[in-house]
């Protein structure tokens, strides 16, 4: 029996693109009619292009957020927490998700930058991969990734910012950004 490698794949960077691959990863196991489930950390807007997507496609694919929009150390600490309740809630959710054996590909987008700042051991995302159903794919995004994850991981992409409109004074645009 030819039994399929469950993958560890990790999108890091400073640059654009972390989320934007992941999501189409997704697409991807969507037209091959396989189950996604994308749990996006910190991001908080359900009125993006992806949100409006990925909730209206049924049983293929599960979006949910577990943020309070985009944060930074020092207003993490106002409200810490507010927020290690949300983010805990959402590794609990993707635990539940995994171990469910439903989905093909979990997405945990930005759940690297809730682990840099504190939020979570590399033992919490280590035990993910332990409960990872064979078959089942696991993609993790975010600004950077311990030394750890990096030798966990099966693939590892950097996205490095070169050139990025933003610097040039154009704001976020419906389609690019959201």
């Amino acid at each position: 029996m030819n039994r399929e490698k469950s993958l560890i794949i990790i999108y890091i960077g400073s640059g654009k693109g972390k989320t934007t691959a992941a999501l189409g990863l997704a697409a991807r196991f969507m037209g091959n009619n396989l189950k996604v489930c994308i749990c996006q950390f910190i991001k908080s807007n359900t009125d993006t292009g992806e949100y409006k997507f990925f909730k209206n496609m049924g049983e293929l694919a599960q979006i949910h957020m577990f943020g309070k929009g985009f944060v930074f150390e020092r207003i993490i600490e106002k409200d810490r927490k507010k927020h290690c309740e949300i983010f805990n809630n959402g590794l609990k959710f993707i635990e539940k998700k995994i171990r469910s054996g439903k989905y093909n590909l979990i997405i945990a987008d930005e759940i690297l930058d809730v682990l840099s700042l504190g939020f979570f051991s590399v033992d919490d995302i280590i035990r993910l991969k332990q409960i990872l159903p064979e078959g089942s794919h696991l993609v993790l995004t975010g600004r950077t990734a311990p030394e750890e994850l990096i030798e966990l991981a099966d693939t590892v992409t950097q996205m490095k910012e070169i050139k990025h409109h933003y610097h040039q004074g154009v704001k976020a645009l419906k389609g690019i950004e959201y």
